[in-house]
């Protein structure tokens, strides 16, 4: 009975704990952090490219990301990315959701990839045949199942095909409860 206890005791606490850090893992509606600046832990890793906190538009609460050129840019397309452990995840099933919306001529597109222990790649998207095109606020959704041994969670937003302006709202991961069996890879 003692050993029954205990490890339900231990099954709730890791299932708290991996929800209380997928929760914890940074400040994804935006609301949090100084009008103009980045969001604490995201970077744009594409020159000639801004992402900043903003009050002009908001889908819920009172601020969004906006990312967008400042002046010319010859990148191809513009990038605003955060990238955390993935220790909450790895196993279970996640569902990344948000709200874009695009100005300008161009598209927004949600990505999510997981990297894994050793440098590999695993669950990937980046919307690329589902791209957010101009017009009024719109849901995004990217759900994939995250690899045992994943090391890092990367998400993030691209503008490109004209250079657009993305504001960015409301984003969510929801993350199951249960570990998840992962099919092994067909042999090759």
């Amino acid at each position: 009975m003692r050993t029954v206890r205990l490890g339900l005791a231990l099954a709730l606490f890791v299932a708290l704990s991996s929800r209380s850090l997928a929760q914890d893992w940074l400040d994804l509606g935006f609301e949090t952090g100084t009008v103009g600046d980045a969001p604490r832990d995201w970077f744009v890793p594409t020159q000639g490219w801004k992402a900043e906190l903003t009050e002009e538009r908001a889908a819920a609460g009172s601020c969004a990301l906006k990312l967008f050129q400042p002046g010319e840019s010859t990148a191809p397309f513009g990038n605003v990315m955060h990238s955390g452990p993935a220790a909450a995840f790895a196993g279970r099933h996640v569902t990344l959701t948000a709200k874009i919306l695009v100005v300008g001529e161009g598209r927004g597109q949600m990505w999510m990839r997981v990297d894994r222990e050793g440098g590999g790649m695993g669950a990937f998207d980046n919307m690329n045949d589902r791209p957010i095109l101009a017009g009024d606020w719109q849901d995004a959704t990217i759900e994939a199942d995250v690899e045992a041994d994943a090391a890092a969670l990367n998400i993030g937003f691209i503008s490109t095909g004209g250079g657009a302006t993305l504001f960015i709202d409301d984003v969510k991961i929801k993350v199951s409860e249960d570990k998840r069996r992962m099919q092994e890879p067909s042999p090759a």
